[in-house]
């Protein structure tokens, strides 16, 4: 029934891995609870600005759980649970790379808000298409896939056009190389750039 509520809100189908790997987890949070042990998920708020929807689809499953086993799971469960919804439907590796790369990426949702002292719409859809930027951009990374080329025209008329969202890529970047060890080109420097632009200017 999960499922099948997830597969039809994030328009995905989720294989025996996912059934396997989640009612494993719902076993557990169970068992903690029924042992009183509490854990603390340090994503937590993260993950529900994020991605709000695999985080709504985790409280969902949380009161059907409620409902069914008479107990009343940890808040933090809901967001757990959100876990696997992003970790299968994201393109992630794992569950520990989803969640290294949400931090990453609420990491540099700050970098930009701080860059230009502003709180970005995570309603509107710049912020998604941001996000899935992000997504794809760190998957790239870590498997070491690079961008299609970009002219050198289109490079100098990017940092000649936008050149305050050009500043904050580069802090972003510097982020990265310096506490993520992520070395990037300069095209994806400039797509980043350009995405960062379309926030700023909703």
């Amino acid at each position: 029934m999960m499922l099948k509520m997830a597969e039809k809100e994030l328009q995905t189908e989720f294989g025996l891995p996912m059934l396997i790997s989640l009612a494993d987890h719902i076993y557990s949070a169970i068992d903690r609870k029924k042992k009183n042990i509490q854990i603390v998920n340090p994503l937590y708020w993260d993950i529900k600005q994020l991605y709000p929807i695999e985080a709504k689809l985790g409280e969902k499953a949380v009161e059907i759980i409620n409902e069914e086993r008479q107990i009343v799971l940890e808040d933090s469960e809901a967001t757990a649970i959100a876990m696997h919804f992003i970790s299968n439907g994201k393109n992630y590796d794992s569950i520990q790379q989803a969640m290294n790369f949400t931090k990453i990426i609420s990491d540099i949702i700050s970098i930009i808000q701080y860059h230009f002292q502003f709180e970005i719409d995570q309603e509107s859809i710049g912020f998604s298409r941001l996000i899935t930027h992000l997504q794809y951009f760190l998957i790239r990374q870590e498997k070491g896939i690079g961008m299609m080329n970009i002219s050198d025209e289109m490079i100098r008329l990017v940092i000649h056009q936008y050149p305050t969202s050009f500043q904050c890529a580069e802090k972003i970047i510097k982020y990265l190389n310096e506490n993520q060890q992520v070395q990037t080109s300069l095209e994806e420097e400039i797509y980043l750039t350009m995405h960062i632009e379309r926030v700023r200017s909703i």
